[in-house]
């Protein structure tokens, strides 16, 4: 039959249907509505308008965030781009001036500062900046320039030297008439204020006492310990469990063993042993943070072999430890420990004992050497600052009588400098560093006495 009944009892000619189907054809091809046999082209289409991928900023640094392809839009600290399904894309983060990169939360895969990601859906991943808190080395008015701590080992006298760049914002004394069985062993904040404290030590007693400074004078004073025997020497100073105060580093002669006191002002808060013992050839020659952890990691060298070590450290804990060199000649000699190009991470300043005047920087991270040079004028610098730094350098110009004294950032630009001071005048000449490269130098004093030691 040519008739169609529907189920509720009404018939319709096969023709009629004929015609309805047709107008509805019309009306798809009019309009531009895809037919049945296209709705695979449609899906495609739909997965062609892309997975969103976000990536949100956390933490109190800040920093900035490129993708291997794609554009990301911000909107403050939230960025987006949309990708095809199953891209997949490589996220860089870079830290901004003052910050440092603490991790990604959300990934595929990350390696260091790179976090992968494959978009076979919407994904969301957190990339963390931390605010990197500047330690500068003997601040004593917390104005992020290192100051000048001197004692003369005639009248006992102490003075602080409060420095802005080469030039002294304000000289004056911190005591006088120091007892002469009273030394100085360190000049660091061990209390949190951002002010270095003067660290004493009784050479008959072994007792250990802190003044708490305020620029140059002590607000406060007391014993840390008494009676220290004489086997356990102060080896180093640093905050090794980031809480921004310094701690102390001791080592006992006989068993080599290393031990650790947390400090919290005058007051040891806890302390616990690196090591109980250790080969003598093996020396402690300084301690900075090498991997921008917050937390200061110990140098070692082998006076046997010149391998070099360094223990990245978590507290009184080795975290790691591990091999930065072999074999380094004998002449080499470490002469400091100091973040010398602003990345907050220490360098190593070697000097060739057999060569007065030859310096060179290993440039750090971690326990890798990623750059290096010998220290020389930078491209630039003044004619009269090369003249002086040639004159300090090399042999023909006396160099021998020139000897760094002390490092720390004088000027204030996050990049260490070097105190020298010449043993035949008294003189004290300041170079500014940019990273292996002298930028300027000047003097902060002439003919300094020869009985005041610089700290």
């Amino acid at each position: 039959m040519n008739h169609i009944i529907n189920k509720e009892g009404y018939m319709y000619h096969n023709r009629f249907l004929a015609g309805v189907v047709a107008v509805l054809w019309l009306v798809v091809i009019l309009w531009g509505i895809k037919p049945p046999d296209a709705v695979g082209e449609v899906i495609a289409q739909d997965a062609d308008m892309g997975v969103l991928l976000t990536v949100m900023k956390d933490g109190t640094g800040d920093g900035s965030v490129t993708a291997s392809s794609g554009t990301i839009t911000w909107n403050g600290t939230t960025g987006t781009a949309s990708y095809a399904i199953n891209t997949e894309v490589t996220l860089t983060a870079v830290a901004g001036m003052g910050s440092r990169f603490n991790g990604w939360v959300g990934c595929n895969t990350t390696t260091d500062t790179l976090c992968k990601v494959t978009m076979s859906k919407a994904m969301s991943v957190i990339v963390d900046f931390k605010t990197v808190t500047k330690k500068t080395k003997k601040d004593f008015n917390n104005d992020n320039k290192s100051d000048i701590i001197l004692q003369s080992s005639s009248t006992r006298d102490v003075a602080v030297w409060l420095m802005d760049g080469a030039k002294k914002a304000k000289a004056d004394y911190a005591a006088k008439g120091v007892p002469e069985n009273w030394v100085v062993k360190t000049a660091e904040d061990f209390n949190g204020d951002r002010k270095a404290d003067v660290m004493w030590q009784n050479t008959e007693t072994g007792d250990v006492y802190i003044w708490l400074m305020d620029g140059t004078s002590a607000t406060s004073g007391a014993y840390a310990s008494t009676g220290i025997t004489s086997d356990w020497q102060i080896k180093a100073v640093g905050d090794f469990d980031g809480d921004a105060r310094n701690d102390v580093l001791w080592q006992n002669t006989q068993t080599g063993a290393v031990y650790v006191w947390l400090m919290d002002g005058n007051t040891q808060k806890s302390g616990g042993y690196v090591v109980k013992s250790m080969q003598p050839q093996w020396q402690i020659k300084g301690t900075g943070d090498f991997d921008d952890d917050d937390n200061f990691d110990v140098l070692l060298q082998n006076q046997n072999t010149g391998d070099v070590y360094v223990w990245l450290m978590d507290g009184t804990s080795i975290k790691k430890g591990d091999y930065i060199s072999r074999g380094v000649p004998g002449d080499w000699q470490v002469r400091a420990v100091a973040d010398y190009n602003g990345d907050g991470k220490a360098d190593i300043h070697w000097e060739d004992s057999k060569n007065k005047g030859s310096f060179y920087v290993w440039l750090m991270d971690g326990t890798d050497i990623k750059g290096g040079d010998f220290v020389k004028p930078k491209g630039g610098s003044s004619h009269e600052f090369q003249h002086k730094f040639r004159q300090m350098t090399e042999n023909s110009s006396g160099s021998g009588t020139w000897d760094m004294k002390s490092v720390g950032d004088y000027n204030g630009d996050g990049m260490n400098d070097m105190l020298w001071q010449d043993g035949s005048t008294g003189d004290l000449y300041m170079w500014f560093m940019d990273s292996t490269t002298v930028d300027s130098g000047g003097y902060a004093d002439q003919g300094l006495p020869m009985d005041w030691s610089i700290y």
